[in-house]
């Protein structure tokens, strides 16, 4: 996150009494008798403290999520914060859409700024204001009308959700070591273009694990098929089944090899 617009002010530091936090809402504190709120707009207005809606809805339109903060029920000013886009994002969507991959994003934030955010980088579809258990929800929804939902991120919030999907894939540079240690893979660098390298590489190396599986079928099923009873039935079989596996193993070298090669 990266504060966009605000000042300094030199207010020194006071000691804070604080309760639990409200997850995806706020928090609510008191500084020398003084009760203080800060958080979203929801939290806001379930308190009943008014805020400006026009501003919010101005900055929030422009993909800022707005911050208040709150004293004595009222609004005493705000904080305006921008996720940064990662670079290649958007390269990164219209790579796995040619390649026939659907994209939803998942996000915690609200509506306006989520939707300002999936049209700059061009998903097709996305979800705001999401609790973890959302995040879970959504992805197992996802897992049973796709065969094949993989999940993508890098914060504590996201480790629910990595181990729902079919595959769960942490940005380990950046990520939550419970993200990290969650996931299925974790991409040691902060460049979501391996996410498309990791697209391909996978149907390559299933390609591969096919061609060694009917070859394998082929190699010793053959000599079984042509086998005919007799006398040295068991020295027969012995020698055919040795051979088969040997020429399967030297098979599975060599695809891997030409694999690599064209990589």
């Amino acid at each position: 996150m990266a504060i966009i617009t605000g000042t300094t002010l030199n207010l020194g530091t006071r000691t804070a009494t604080l309760p639990p936090p409200i997850a995806g809402k706020g928090i609510k504190g008191s500084i020398g008798g003084n009760v203080y709120h800060v958080g979203n707009r929801n939290f806001f207005e379930k308190l009943g403290i008014r805020f400006p809606k026009a501003e919010v809805e101005r900055l929030e339109g422009e993909g800022e999520t707005v911050v208040l903060v709150g004293r004595k029920g009222e609004t005493i000013g705000a904080i305006t914060v921008m996720d940064q886009i990662r670079k290649n994002s958007a390269k990164m969507v219209r790579e796995l859409k040619r390649s026939g991959v659907r994209t939803v994003m998942l996000t915690g934030d609200n509506e306006k700024v989520a939707k300002a955010i999936a049209n700059k980088i061009g998903v097709d579809e996305f979800y705001a204001e999401l609790l973890p258990e959302d995040k879970v929800r959504i992805v197992g929804e996802l897992s049973k009308k796709y065969k094949h939902v993989s999940m993508v991120g890098d914060g504590v919030n996201d480790a629910p959700a990595l181990a729902k999907a079919h595959v769960g894939i942490a940005m380990g540079a950046i990520g939550s070591d419970v993200a990290i240690e969650t996931a299925d893979i974790a991409l040691m660098r902060d460049d979501l273009s391996k996410i498309n390298y990791l697209f391909r590489l996978s149907k390559k190396t299933m390609g591969v694990v096919r061609q060694n599986i009917v070859a394998s079928i082929l190699i010793k099923g053959g000599p079984c098929c042509a086998h005919v009873p007799g006398p040295r039935d068991a020295l027969a079989g012995c020698r055919s089944w040795g051979y088969g596996t040997i020429a399967c193993g030297h098979f599975e070298r060599s695809q891997i090899k030409q694999s690599e090669i064209e990589w």
